[in-house]
């Protein structure tokens, strides 16, 4: 099952990582000399700030599937037996639907 809460504190964790690197990144445009490493600093704290947005609103996104108590995954029904093959019909092998409680044989 999946745990929100273990992706809540993941998502913490990034968050602080990301925040850190974009203030050392903002020290170190200043610090620059040349125009080629301003411009290189300056696309990389732009990455890293999207990257900041971005994980803020999965924090949201979280902390909304927590408040809610929706803490479940979603629960997908399975697909039906395909019924067309890419085989022409004579090597094509009869598709039968498994019988539950018995091996399926090969």
């Amino acid at each position: 099952m999946f745990n929100w809460y273990a992706a809540l504190d993941s998502v913490n964790k990034r968050i602080a990582e990301l925040e850190t690197r974009i203030s050392v990144l903002r020290a170190e445009l200043q610090r620059a000399d040349g125009q080629v490493a301003k411009t290189i600093a300056q696309r990389i704290l732009l990455i890293r700030e999207r990257e900041l947005e971005r994980a803020k609103v999965q924090m949201e996104f979280i902390e909304h599937k927590i408040a809610t108590g929706r803490l479940k995954a979603p629960h997908h029904p399975p697909h039906p037996l395909p019924t067309t093959s890419c085989l022409p019909s004579s090597r094509r092998p009869p598709i039968t639907p498994p019988v539950l409680g018995t091996p399926r044989q090969v």
